[in-house]
């Protein structure tokens, strides 16, 4: 029988632009989906966007950190995060500057299938 995943996973959001509250963390994709989605709402027009900064830890741990440019678009989006994180490692991957058994390893600790 397989072991639970009982390490404590966080998501916490920090604004750069387009807010000045407090932001909350999130325990799973979905939920930090659904609150970005909600932001986006307000994102400003034309194409523009809003700075979030964004880090994921496991057990206390920053397990990876990123920048997210949050826009109107985003209100039509099922994942958001997920995506995200998928194309910047694909980059960092293609550009050798990480391998693909690192991408394993990193997507298995960020709750990611591959």
């Amino acid at each position: 029988m397989a072991k639970a995943n009982t390490a404590l996973f966080a998501i916490e959001m920090t604004c750069v632009e387009g807010c000045s509250e407090p932001l909350p963390t999130f325990s799973t994709y979905s939920k930090a989906d659904t609150w970005l989605r909600q932001r986006a709402r307000t994102a400003p027009a034309g194409g523009a966007y809003d700075k979030h900064w964004f880090r994921i830890r496991v057990d206390g741990v920053e397990i990876y950190s990123g920048r997210l440019d949050l826009t109107r678009a985003h209100v039509a989006s099922d994942a958001i995060l997920v995506p995200h994180i998928r194309r910047f490692v694909a980059t960092m991957v293609k550009q050798k500057r990480a391998t693909d058994a690192e991408r394993a390893e990193l997507f298995q600790r960020l709750r990611i299938e591959l």
